[in-house]
């Protein structure tokens, strides 16, 4: 993104990645630095979802910023080990209503797109899994690859960049053109 943004702009874009606490240490510096019209913050959900699960945060979600506007959104998937024993969404989901403690999902940390697309599954199913928090897409996404954990929701093309799992399910009323063959 910081290259296309170069490229449309004329100018050069330095991106910097600021993580930690759901993303809420980098906004915070953002939020405290002089507004110089080139500095921008490009976040997710968890800036809205910061402000309930941070309740000292060091700035106000509604007046620190002021928005541009979307830059892209997708649906998130549902992805599974490859070796866990279900053929489809019915498969997978059925014996997880039965079993769910014995069932590993990870996410990204508290907050993050990952973490709240989980607790609807759950919330949907009526159940509990067990759940696993990491510091971060990089380290769920290592321990999912390596089998320590069963189950993990992902945006949509990042869940089509690895092929060591299977897609069951993904959150969009109607299927994306990405989706058409799974």
């Amino acid at each position: 993104m910081g290259q296309s943004l170069s490229e449309a702009s004329g100018q050069q874009v330095v991106v910097e990645n600021v993580g930690g606490a759901g993303g809420t240490l980098g906004v915070a510096r953002l939020a405290r630095s002089e507004p110089d019209g080139y500095t921008i913050l490009i976040n997710h959900v968890a800036l809205a979802a910061g402000a309930s699960l941070y309740p000292q945060l060091d700035y106000d979600t509604k007046t620190a910023f002021a928005p541009l506007g979307l830059i892209n959104s997708g649906p998130m998937v549902l992805l599974s080990r490859k070796d866990l024993e279900a053929a489809d969404a019915t498969g997978l989901l059925a014996p997880m209503r039965e079993a769910c403690p014995d069932i590993a999902v990870g996410y990204a940390g508290v907050g993050s797109n990952s973490h709240l697309c989980t607790l609807l599954l759950q919330n949907a199913l009526e159940t509990e899994f067990t759940l696993a928090a990491y510091k971060g897409t990089g380290p769920a996404m290592n321990d999912f690859m390596g089998g320590t954990i069963d189950l993990r929701t992902k945006r949509c093309r990042a869940a089509f960049t690895r092929s060591a799992r299977r897609r069951f399910s993904w959150s969009k009323e109607r299927r994306m053109p990405i989706l058409l063959d799974f």
